[in-house]
C-alpha cells in the first residue's frame, strides 16, 4: 500500500529515470469511471470484495503538478 503522505506523482517519478515519467490528470466523475468499468472493480469494491480501492473506500487525491 502506498505512503499517503508521499504525493502519487512523486512516489511514481522516484521509480523512473528523469523523463521516462509523465503524470497525465484526466478529471471524470466517479459515476462515470464506473459505467465504463468492464471488469466490475467498483462492483467488488462497493460489496466489500476489493479493500483500498481508491474513490470507494481509500482517498483519493488529485495531482499537484501533473505534466498534461
Amino acid at each position: 500500500m502506498p505512503d499517503f503522505a508521499v504525493p502519487a506523482g512523486q512516489f511514481a517519478r522516484e521509480r523512473f529515470a528523469p523523463g521516462e515519467f509523465i503524470e497525465v490528470f484526466v478529471d471524470a466523475p466517479i459515476e462515470e469511471c464506473e459505467r465504463r468499468d468492464a471488469k466490475g472493480l467498483y462492483a467488488k469494491a462497493r460489496a466489500g470484495l476489493l479493500r483500498h480501492f481508491t474513490g470507494i473506500d481509500s482517498p483519493y487525491e488529485p495531482p499537484e503538478q501533473p505534466e498534461v
